[in-house]
């Protein structure tokens, strides 16, 4: 018996290394891919990122970092495209991608914040049918996603770029989103960055769209 619990144990272990040195493969995966997505300009560069994601989220079903990138290289996509029917396909393909991802991975602050994303740019395309049903559901996604994680800067950069784009008689203000932009560049400039493979999109534009206003 004593033997039978041994093997068992042995089994375990090296079945838990294997784990860890496929997770360890996978980031490297990831964050080789995000590197080359640094540069990306046009929708080719971003098909491509599509395509790798895409390989990874088949091979590691588990995994919903590779899904939530598969989602961000298509809402990117979406927005390099010139022709509106196009740029609203890759956002329908969007959804999907980071609706997958939160089936994997419940209650997670950065994948709220991108749903939320591509609801906006998918009411672009049609505001007049769109704008106050996605609207309701960007804004929910937005507040869901500063609940879960209060010290994620993506959440405020959306919600200011929201108050900025919106006319006043329907809620817009440029001091509201003064204050969300002035939010997330604090949060960002404060946070720990907690690994190479983990979200880290905004700062940029948070820095930006403020000094736009000022």
């Amino acid at each position: 018996m004593k033997k039978i619990t041994s093997y068992l144990i042995a089994l375990i272990l090296i079945g838990s290394g294997a784990l860890n040195a496929m997770d360890a493969k996978l980031q490297q995966q990831i964050e080789k891919q995000l590197k080359e997505l640094k540069s990306a300009q046009g929708v080719e560069a971003w098909e491509q990122g599509v395509t790798a994601f895409e390989a990874m989220s088949k091979s590691h079903p588990e995994a919903w970092l590779t899904r939530y990138y598969e989602s961000y290289c298509l809402l990117n996509c979406g927005m390099e495209s010139k022709d509106p029917s196009t740029a609203d396909s890759y956002y329908d393909r969007a959804i999907k991608a980071i609706d997958a991802a939160d089936a994997v991975s419940l209650k997670n602050s950065e994948i709220k914040t991108l749903k939320s994303w591509i609801l906006s740019m998918q009411i672009g395309i049609d505001p007049m049918n769109r704008g106050f049903e996605y609207g309701m559901k960007s804004n929910m996604l937005l507040e869901e996603a500063m609940t879960l994680d209060e010290n994620n800067p993506r959440p405020y950069l959306l919600q200011g770029l929201a108050a900025l784009y919106t006319p006043e008689e329907y809620g817009g203000s440029k001091e509201k989103a003064k204050s969300c932009f002035e939010k997330s560049i604090k949060i960002f400039e404060s946070a720990k960055v907690k690994s190479a493979t983990a979200p880290s999109w905004g700062y940029e534009k948070a820095k930006e769209s403020l000094a736009e206003i000022q």
